[in-house]
């Protein structure tokens, strides 16, 4: 994440950077104490094809260089940005308690406010992704190689939207998988309704005692029987 924080307070600039590196993970974060420097800041970012993913702001700073601070500094940044199209998303950490409309977050930065976590809560909560799949049909290596180009970090979300059994022999080595790992999420598809009937049939095969103990020959004996079972549903 690259972030630029519009401050003129080396104080707190570097109060700002301290909590996104150590406690964020965020390596890249620069600084600017005006807007007109900001603005020219993020506009060859962007054309250099790295821009800015944050821009954290104060409300009392100059608008350029050499000016006297303006007390309205990051309101009229924030308008700016939005009247030029801007989507970067923008924080403000302000010593004033208050709330901008139009930006992803806003903290009361004081020494009677946790302003550190909810910085950081608000950066995590960006770098979440969510990520959708559909119509595996029990493909499950295929699944598996998907999944292995997918960075799924641990508050990260995948939705799989639908048909996950089906056609292919391995939908129970995916319906575990997914059933192990609780950032994955299976919605209901026309595949899987159409199996529902067969469900009271393979609630002992998908209990708890069946995935403990369910281990090397005795898990492919166990699925084959409930592949075999589903095979006859689907034929019949």
């Amino acid at each position: 994440m690259k972030v630029l924080n519009f401050e003129d307070s080396v104080y707190k600039a570097n109060a700002i950077r301290k909590i996104l590196g150590n406690r964020c993970g965020v390596a890249s974060v620069e600084q600017v104490s005006n807007v007109e420097d900001g603005l020219k800041m993020l506009k060859d970012a962007e054309n250099a094809g790295e821009p800015f993913n944050l821009i954290i702001t104060d409300m009392h700073f100059p608008m350029r260089s050499g000016a006297i601070s303006d007390t309205e500094a990051g309101e009229k940044l924030v308008q700016i940005l939005q009247a030029q199209g801007n989507q970067t998303n923008i924080i403000v950490c302000s010593s004033r308690n208050m709330k901008l409309p139009g930006v992803y977050g806003c903290i009361w930065y004081s020494e009677i406010s946790d302003w550190e976590e909810e910085l950081c809560d608000l950066v995590r909560e960006m770098e979440q992704m969510i990520y959708a799949m559909s119509d595996i049909h029990g493909q499950y290596e295929l699944f598996r190689k998907l999944m292995e180009q997918i960075p799924l970090g641990k508050d990260d979300t995948l939705y799989v939207l639908g048909d996950v059994v089906d056609r292919g022999a391995g939908f129970m080595n995916t319906l575990k998988y997914m059933m192990a790992n609780p950032n994955i999420f299976p919605i209901m598809g026309n595949h899987e309704l159409m199996a529902l009937p067969c469900l009271e049939l393979l609630l002992s095969e998908l209990s708890k005692d069946f995935l403990h103990n369910c281990h090397h020959r005795h898990s492919v004996l166990c699925q084959m029987n409930v592949e075999r079972r589903i095979t006859t549903f689907q034929d019949s």
